[in-house]
This record gives C-alpha cells, sequence and structure tokens, in this order.
C-alpha cells in the first residue's frame, strides 16, 4: 500500500474494534491485511495493533477475537491453534 493508504485502513480498523457492535467488522479488516500484505509492509504497526487487540479483549475475549487468534496462528510458520 502506498500513499499513507496502510494508516488509513489501520484508523478504521481502530475504530471498529472499540465498537463492540462492529468489532468484527475490525477483525475482518486485518484479517485481510495479514492474508494478503507481506508482513514487512505492517511489520512496524505490530506493536500497536497487538496493544489495541489486548485492550479489546482486556474483561473476556470476544468470539471474533478468538476466531481471529485461530487464523492468525495459522498463517504462522507452524501455525497451531492458540488456546482460549
Amino acid at each position: 500500500m502506498s500513499g499513507g493508504h496502510l494508516e488509513g485502513v489501520l484508523g478504521v480498523f481502530q475504530k471498529l474494534l472499540a465498537s463492540k457492535a462492529h468489532d468484527h467488522e475490525g477483525f475482518f479488516i486485518l484479517n485481510s491485511l495479514m492474508e494478503f500484505l507481506p508482513l514487512d509492509v505492517f511489520s512496524g504497526y505490530l506493536p500497536t495493533i497487538w496493544t489495541l487487540l489486548f485492550r479489546r479483549c482486556a474483561p473476556a475475549a470476544p468470539l471474533s477475537f478468538r476466531d481471529f487468534s485461530s487464523h492468525v496462528s495459522n498463517l504462522m510458520p507452524g501455525g497451531s491453534s492458540l488456546e482460549m
């Protein structure tokens, strides 16, 4: 992604993640970024992404986060499901 579009997409992700009614859409955006973009494109944003994700699931992980974390673990080398 060029021209600062990634920052805009990540901003939308952040806004959606903050909403209980729409957090699943935020996970869909993040899932798509991770699936279709090379890691080096968004690796600089990973600390912030993880912070947002962990803050969102602090009281109890929503089902969408569990689904997302399972998918992420399968994308990682040697991917095995995360237990939640």
